[in-house]
């Protein structure tokens, strides 16, 4: 086998030879899921943090909080925080300015917002077992209820693109 020139060339039984400089000829693409993380709040809302948490089953990002309620805030916007948890404490994923909120006495009483923060704060990952680390907890917050009427019955949906593994559909049922 000469390789002066950058060929190689084999003849009979080959041998396969790796080169840790070797460039990646095709790029594949893991499959992508859009999916939600719907947190329900029954009831008059309270400010509280941490009022709903999910595990995340597969790593993923946040594109974009949608909220709804069935009861309108009054006097004031209801808001809400979305966090992320990065290995000793719960971030939220958007500025102050930005956090997801439904308007004053808004009929229909919807809204939403992307998330505007670090990069990072919008990366979520898989959790499995009983080690829990960074990005892959997700936290729901109430930050603000109306100051008249409180917002009532609301929805909050984290909407994600999730990342599955490409032989996923291979895999049992307890895999």
């Amino acid at each position: 086998m000469d390789t002066s020139d950058g060929n190689a060339h084999f003849s009979g039984a080959t041998a396969i030879l790796v080169n840790n400089d070797m460039d990646l000829i095709q790029y594949q693409a893991s499959p992508v899921i859009y999916g939600a993380l719907h947190f329900s709040i029954g009831g008059d809302l309270t400010a509280g943090s941490n009022q709903g948490r999910m595990v995340m089953a597969r790593g993923g990002i946040v594109k974009d909080v949608q909220c709804l309620a069935k009861t309108a805030p009054t006097g004031a916007d209801a808001i809400f925080d979305v966090n992320t948890y990065d290995g000793a404490s719960y971030t939220s994923m958007f500025s102050a300015g930005a956090r997801p909120k439904i308007l004053d006495a808004a009929s229909p009483p919807v809204g939403g917002s992307q998330p505007d923060d670090t990069y990072a704060r919008r990366c979520v990952r898989g959790a499995y077992g009983a080690s829990i680390g960074a990005g892959s907890v997700v936290t729901l917050d109430v930050d603000q209820i109306g100051s008249g009427t409180a917002g009532a019955d609301a929805v909050v949906e984290v909407r994600t693109l999730q990342y599955a593994s490409p032989l996923e559909r291979f895999l049992n049922h307890d895999d």
